[in-house]
């Protein structure tokens, strides 16, 4: 990777993490969002900040994810999404503190 590349990929790992912050973006996006930008910029990431990993791992495949949403009718959204309220309440500190961790660490 060039050392452009790494700035321009930390800079939208920063970017990620601030909007989920801002709530710009919701949590279980935010959270596959900052995912895609580890694999991007560093894999070690996984390790260093392993609630995203964790969030993720714990949403059923049945249960549509981002724009796959847009695909689904109503009530089989309405059907599902309580477990994604569920595990946004649960998680929603420890997400926060990553990305915030993340902003200092990498601004």
């Amino acid at each position: 990777m060039t050392p452009e590349q790494r700035i321009s990929r930390t800079k939208k790992l920063v970017a990620s993490a601030r909007a989920v912050l801002s709530g710009n973006i919701g949590i279980t996006v935010g959270v596959f969002r900052l995912r895609n930008n580890f694999d991007w910029l560093d894999k070690k990431l996984f390790d260093e900040f392993p609630v995203f990993e964790e969030y993720a791992s714990k949403i059923p495949t049945e249960v549509p994810v981002g724009s796959a949403r847009l695909e689904w009718n109503l009530s089989s959204l309405m059907k599902n999404d309580h477990i994604l309220k569920e595990l946004e309440y649960e998680y929603r500190e420890r997400v926060f503190k990553a990305c915030i961790e993340i902003i200092e660490k990498f601004s």
